[in-house]
């Protein structure tokens, strides 16, 4: 059961995270760099297939500069590093209580 939990709650809260990041990227772009980003059904594709990785490949669709990629790759990890955060504390949960 502890071993589900540690996969489906990061990945759970990634996809949200994810949603929620976009969204709030695409409410302060340009319109110029808002034409440029996927349509809504081609993003949440990419964002529950692809997951974190999508978040260097919009950024750099939408910006078409280094800058652009690197602050997709700087989001990206923040997002791994809260993932393996939470699986931990999930297995240290699982550990404490006895969980299988």
């Amino acid at each position: 059961m502890a071993e589900i939990l540690e996969l489906m709650v990061p990945w759970l809260a990634s996809i949200v995270l994810l949603f929620a990041l976009l969204a709030w990227d695409e409410s302060r772009m340009r319109p110029v760099e808002r034409g440029r980003a996927w349509p809504p059904a081609s993003l949440r594709i990419a964002v529950v297939v692809f997951g974190v990785v999508s978040l260097p490949v919009h950024f750099g669709r939408t910006r078409r500069t280094a800058l652009g990629v690197l602050q997709g790759f700087a989001w990206a990890a923040a997002l791994v590093v809260l993932q393996a955060g939470m699986a931990e504390g999930i297995d240290r949960l699982a550990g404490r209580f006895g969980w299988p």
